[in-house]
């Protein structure tokens, strides 16, 4: 088996045992039937409300899902929406996260995602695997 075939091996596999993991963890309802065959596309599966998946780049938070028309640059803050501060004033710090995928629940709240947190986050190969199947 050549290199290319190995990583490209190593990709679907890493594929499947992600969606995998999604389905089996009730991230994603299913909008369909369970005697219809699973397909995992955008236009089927949603998060739930208060529930967002996207990249971090240059420090600010790119929306992939749910799915925007356009790519939506959103900051994250710690405050509630009923907080009478300004929402940078506990604004999350995405440096750590540069470069990676990050799963955050929060409220939406149009520029701005409160009492945002950030639930799990994964490196470059989650990274293409969810702007690969989120973003054509």
């Amino acid at each position: 088996m050549t290199r290319k075939q190995m990583a490209l091996t190593l990709t679907v596999t890493a594929v499947f045992a992600f969606l995998g993991a999604v389905a089996a963890a009730g991230m994603f309802h299913n909008s369909v039937s369970a005697q219809t065959q699973l397909s995992f596309t955008q236009q089927e599966y949603t998060l739930p409300e208060g529930q967002f998946i996207g990249t971090v780049e240059k420090g600010k938070f790119i929306m992939l899902v749910p799915r925007p028309a356009f790519p939506v640059v959103v900051r994250l803050t710690g405050i509630s929406m009923q907080e009478a501060r300004p929402a940078e004033s506990a604004e999350v710090d995405l440096v750590p996260y540069e470069g990676k995928v990050i799963f955050i629940s929060g409220h939406d709240g149009g520029s701005w995602i409160y009492q945002a947190d950030i639930l799990d986050s994964g490196g470059p190969l989650l990274k293409a695997l969810v702007q690969k199947a989120f973003n054509p």
